[in-house]
């Protein structure tokens, strides 16, 4: 059962979308703030839910982009099996949730990937920014 978000998001049939709006929303509670450091693992998982009525209303496009900035995706990354950690990021994401029901996630998750710079990344000057282009890689790759 490797790469389970590809075969989650292969189940749902292809459509096509055209949905004008972007939808933006700002997690609240970010790695390296105060309330962070401070904060329980489940009450920021908690905080850091956008509201339901907003996701419904987010083209795909836009919701994918939100859920690639969900800030517990890195937890992927303490995981050895990526199939595990998947599900329990999947399970604490109400936008991952939201996003693997579409019927265009298959083909807006496929078009992000194919969009990807990859032969670029070594070149972005800011290590922060130049780190989450290659974890976004790596995320989509497993």
């Amino acid at each position: 059962m490797k790469k389970i978000i590809l075969l989650l998001l292969f189940a749902i049939p292809i459509v096509s979308f055209a949905q004008n709006q972007k939808t933006t929303w700002d997690y609240p509670v970010k790695p390296g703030s105060e309330e962070w450091r401070h904060s329980p693992y489940v009450e920021k998982i908690q905080k850091n839910q956008p509201p339901a009525s907003m996701i419904n209303q987010m083209a795909t496009t836009d919701l994918l982009d939100l859920c690639l900035q969900y800030p517990f995706n890195k937890d992927i990354l303490l995981f050895n099996n990526p199939n595990i950690a998947m599900r329990k990021v999947l399970k604490e994401s109400f936008g991952w949730q939201e996003f693997i029901k579409r019927k265009d996630a298959v083909e807006t998750f496929i078009g992000y990937y194919n969009k990807l710079p990859t032969d670029k990344i070594e070149s972005v000057p800011d290590e922060k920014v130049r780190n989450n282009d290659r974890f976004i890689f790596y995320f989509f790759e497993n």
